[in-house]
């Protein structure tokens, strides 16, 4: 699991860097005097990602943590259908 979460870090971040370098040179053409604000997203932070992820990176990363929480759902459904077998034979 560690190991998907790291290579989908890196895949998303490196798109970022790119763009954020792209970005940088845009705005240094501007050079507008205008208020601008960053939005922080402290739970991407925590899990290693930037805190401005764009639309397609923030969509893959919510398909895959579905697919995993659809898989926990299952996983958590079988084990407790198996324990209460198991209890319910044991009596």
């Amino acid at each position: 699991m560690d190991s998907i979460v790291d290579d989908l870090r890196r895949k998303i971040n490196e798109g970022e860097k790119e763009e954020e370098m792209l970005q940088k040179a845009l705005k240094q053409e501007k050079k507008e005097n205008m208020d601008e604000f960053e939005v922080v997203n402290n739970a991407l932070e925590t899990l290693g990602f930037s805190s401005n992820l764009k639309y397609g990176a923030k969509a893959k990363l919510r398909k895959i943590c579905s697919r995993f929480l659809r898989l926990s759902y299952l996983l958590d459904f079988m084990s407790t259908e198996a324990l209460s077998n198991i209890y319910l034979l044991s009596i």
